[in-house]
C-alpha cells in the first residue's frame, strides 16, 4: 500500500466513512486478544471521555496508565535528556506512580571494547540499551517510557524490555529534538532535494482527484 501518497488526503474514506482499503485482507483477530485490548482501545476511550480537551503527550500517558491500572513506570533516557527525565519523574510521582529511571550510560561500557573508535572530545562510554531494559525488567515496571535513545539503541531497548514501551521524546541533534521539522521546513526540503513540482501539487490539493493522480504518475515517471 502507499497511504503516504493517497490521493484522498484530507478527506480519506478510510477515516471519514470506514472504507476498507485493504479489501478485507487484514487479520483483525489480534484486536480481540485480551492482553491487546487495552493498547488498542484505551487511546480512543480517553479522547471520548475528555470531549473538547486536548491532552499533551505526558497527560495522555498518565491517563493511559491509570486506565490500565499501572503502578510502576520506567524511564529509559539518554543522558542528554537528564533534565527532561527529572521533570517527568517528578510529574509521574505527583500522580502517585512509582518511578524507576535509568540512563543510557549505565554500566560504564567502553567503546573500544565493542569495536567503536572514540572521536576527539567525545565520551569513551558507549550506550547500554539492553542494560537499561534489564534494570527496568528487574524493577518490575508496568510500562517503560523511552526518552531520547539513539537510533538503533531505541530498537534494542524495545526488543529487550519485558514491559510495553511508549515514546515520549526522540533525539534529533540537528533540530533540537524535533525531527518532524525536517519534513516541512523549506531549508530541509531543499537539503533533501524535494522538487518544486511536488510542493505545487501539495499546495493545490483542491484540484480534481483525476488531475492530481495524473500529476503524481507523471512525477514518478519523470514526466
Amino acid at each position: 500500500m502507499q497511504c503516504a501518497v493517497c490521493i484522498e488526503k484530507g478527506n480519506n474514506r478510510c477515516d471519514v466513512s470506514g472504507f476498507d482499503c485493504s479489501k478485507g485482507r487484514l487479520d483483525t483477530s489480534s484486536y480481540h486478544v485480551a492482553e491487546n485490548q487495552p493498547f488498542h482501545r484505551f487511546s480512543d476511550k480517553i479522547k471520548t471521555e475528555s470531549p473538547g480537551i486536548v491532552l499533551s503527550r505526558v497527560e495522555e500517558i498518565i491517563a493511559f496508565c491509570r486506565k490500565a491500572g499501572y503502578k510502576k513506570i520506567g524511564i529509559a533516557l539518554c543522558i542528554r535528556f537528564g533534565e527532561h527525565g527529572y521533570q517527568l519523574s517528578r510529574i509521574l510521582k505527583r500522580h502517585a506512580f512509582k518511578v524507576e529511571s535509568v540512563c543510557c550510560k549505565v554500566g560504564g561500557l567502553q567503546k573500544p571494547d565493542y569495536g567503536v573508535d572514540v572521536a576527539e572530545g567525545d565520551s569513551a562510554t558507549i550506550c547500554a540499551p539492553a542494560g537499561q531494559a534489564e534494570i527496568l525488567n528487574r524493577a518490575g515496571t508496568d510500562l517503560n517510557i523511552q526518552m531520547g535513545l539513539c537510533v538503533g539503541h531505541d530498537i534494542l531497548f524495545t526488543k529487550y524490555s519485558e514491559a510495553p514501551v511508549t515514546v515520549l521524546g526522540v533525539k534529533d541533534r540537528a533540530t533540537d529534538n524535533n525531527p518532524l521539522t525536517v519534513l516541512v521546513d523549506p531549508k530541509w526540503r531543499t537539503h533533501f532535494q524535494m522538487s518544486a513540482r511536488a510542493d505545487r501539487i501539495s499546495r493545490n490539493r483542491d484540484e480534481s482527484k483525476e488531475n492530481y493522480l495524473h500529476m503524481m504518475i507523471s512525477e514518478r515517471s519523470g514526466g
